[in-house]
């Protein structure tokens, strides 16, 4: 299967969206240059349905790239109907729209791409299932010096629920970038 790393931008307190639902912009700018380049060097960028029915993202990296000649393949997993207007649709891009929550089937048509990384951009619900399904490998917070307490917090599941089943991570780096922190961390799946 591909690699997948699942990118955040939260609050210190974890939050991805206020309680109204905005959430643009929770990191600043030097930060959102940052996912450009990650963003560039994946195969495909993944979201989840309520991604793009709550954002409209375009899902291609912004700005010149030497020695990159196309954009990223745009995934989009899920079973909600999307606006036939959505940015995804737009010709910068392939866009394929896997009509499932089956995780199998995403991994299955990911694999029939011949993908090897996978940027993940989802919100919490695809995210959260992704990561309880153990199919995520890397995860890079961005943590903003600001707190919204309400509102959207970054997973969804309700376990571990003691502090001996904790999901462990491995700390691989962190960078700073005008006050936000880029935090990159191994996921320990099943170990």
């Amino acid at each position: 299967r591909p690699f997948f790393t699942w990118k955040v931008a939260a609050t210190l307190d974890g939050k991805v969206a206020a309680a109204d639902g905005t959430s643009q912009w929770i990191t600043n700018e030097a930060s959102r240059a940052d996912v450009q380049v990650l963003r560039r060097q994946a195969d495909v960028i993944l979201v989840g349905t309520n991604t793009v029915i709550a954002d409209n993202p375009h899902l291609v990296p912004r700005g010149e790239f030497a020695g990159y000649t196309h954009n990223p393949i745009r995934v989009i997993c899920g079973e909600q109907e999307l606006p036939p207007d959505a940015k995804v649709f737009d010709d910068a891009a392939q866009t394929i729209v896997v009509k499932s929550k089956d995780l199998d089937v995403l991994v299955e048509k990911l694999n029939e791409l011949g993908v090897n990384h996978v940027f993940v951009e989802a919100g919490p619900t695809l995210g959260s299932a992704m990561l309880d399904g153990c199919l995520l490998d890397e995860l890079i917070m961005y943590q903003a010096p600001s707190l919204l307490g309400t509102g959207k917090h970054w997973f969804t599941f309700d376990y571990p629920t003691t502090i001996t089943d904790q999901m462990r991570m491995d700390h691989l780096g962190t960078q700073v970038f005008e006050g936000d922190v880029k935090s990159v961390y191994r996921i320990r799946n099943g170990e």
